[in-house]
């Protein structure tokens, strides 16, 4: 057994090729069918402006999970988004081939994370224009900039594998006083600084956040950090989840936490309702969907602000658009902001989660997030094992042997 799950190299015009072990989703996934097993497949060539990264660690998500007895349909590729490594290639651009070593931030062997977006040039005013028109309702675009995901849940690459090939811009490096497992949370805390800052720029004193199960673990990291780091008293910050395992979080200590079901009208109506008495600056929105846009405008104060973020991080088809009533945003004179890939903010987490790694209480809460790690060859047995609501609020740890 040993003997079949080494890793073999072989040389390649270019570069190398690896022969990669991996968990892979195959296409077209069906309900109830095994549609996600072991392989080995050769690992990408990496070629100028790219680094091949040995996996250290992944976390596992309740996508991942969801995507094993098939619950989510035509996903394709290999799974799992965050993860920390260690380089163990570079290739660089032709113009650099003699700069690299002086000037490039990333090097052979530094441990590493990474942004799952490559970022393209935006469209044209008159192509976005023409991508947003709409006769009744507007159409919001949720993101700014046109962006790709480059490995994770929208891409063929992930990081349930021994090794994966990424652009070096899309590498950070990690400082050694962070510990692998909560390097794994760095990618979700680049989104959460990001929703901070938008927040402290309108200095907003009362804060509604928006989840359902796929955001648990970006809501609770959002209501820590709006605690802790802005010292927003519990009662000014309200979240309202439609996850099942919202109330017994030890996050509900840092906000008033409510059970919301987007489904039941009169849940919403009652929430609603609460509009004066609730007196919201800002309302988040985690989920991205219609309904939760239509509730964050209903229940944010006039000339209140509503975030808006991506969530091609969280589910495999993420709205680009969401339809909204534009006259009540008009009318209320209400400010939308879109939140997306926030690769800019993940050298931010990193330091963030040096400052966090150096109290032993802040540790023991970021790693609430984690649950204990299994070896890469169990990773497969331990999805199909955990129920969706313990996923929903703690990644799943895999460690390369």
């Amino acid at each position: 057994m040993q003997d079949k799950l080494m890793t073999t190299t072989q040389a390649s015009a270019g570069g190398s090729t690896i022969q990669n072990l991996a968990l892979k989703a195959t296409h077209p996934c069906k309900k109830d069918s095994r549609s996600v097993s072991w392989c080995r497949m050769a690992c990408d060539i990496a070629v100028g402006g790219e680094a091949t990264v040995r996996v250290l660690r992944a976390a596992a998500s309740l996508c991942d999970a969801q995507t094993c007895p098939g619950t989510i349909e035509s996903r394709s590729g290999v799974l799992c988004r965050s993860f920390v490594g260690i380089v163990s290639e570079l290739r660089p651009l032709a113009s650099e081939e003699t700069e690299l070593t002086t000037v490039d931030p990333v090097k052979v062997l530094d441990r590493v994370v990474a942004s799952p977006y490559l970022m393209r040039p935006l469209l044209p005013p008159d192509e976005q224009q023409g991508q947003t028109d709409c006769n009744d309702d507007a159409l919001l675009q949720r993101s700014t900039c046109n962006s790709s995901c480059v490995f994770g849940i929208g891409a063929s690459s992930g990081t349930l594998a021994e090794y994966i090939v990424l652009p070096v811009a899309n590498l950070a490096v990690v400082p050694p006083s962070i510990p692998d497992d909560l390097a794994l949370l760095a990618d979700d805390v680049s989104v959460v600084l990001s929703i901070a800052s938008e927040l402290q720029r309108r200095h907003v004193t009362n804060v509604a956040i928006l989840s359902d199960g796929p955001a648990t673990i970006l809501s609770n990291l959002l209501t820590r950090l709006l605690h802790q780091d802005m010292q927003f008293p519990a009662q000014k910050l309200h979240v309202f989840s439609a996850s099942a395992t919202c109330s017994s979080t030890i996050w509900s200590q840092y906000a008033s936490v409510t059970p919301l079901d987007m489904h039941e009208p009169a849940d919403m109506d009652h929430l609603i309702a609460r509009q004066t008495e609730l007196a919201l600056d800002a309302v988040v929105d985690l989920i991205g969907s219609k309904a939760s846009a239509e509730l964050a405008i209903s229940l944010v104060q006039s000339m209140g602000c509503v975030v808006f973020v991506d969530r091609s991080r969280l589910e495999l088809r993420p709205p680009s658009l969401v339809a909204m009533d534009m006259n009540a945003v008009v009318v209320r004179e209400l400010e939308l902001v879109s939140v997306p890939n926030c690769r800019g903010c993940l050298d931010d987490a990193l330091q963030y989660l040096v400052t966090q790694s150096e109290s032993q209480q802040s540790t023991r809460e970021l790693r609430t997030c984690l649950l204990d790690d299994v070896v890469l060859q169990q990773a497969l047995s331990q999805l199909q094992a955990r129920p969706e609501q313990t996923l929903e609020g703690q990644y799943l740890q895999v460690r390369r042997c």
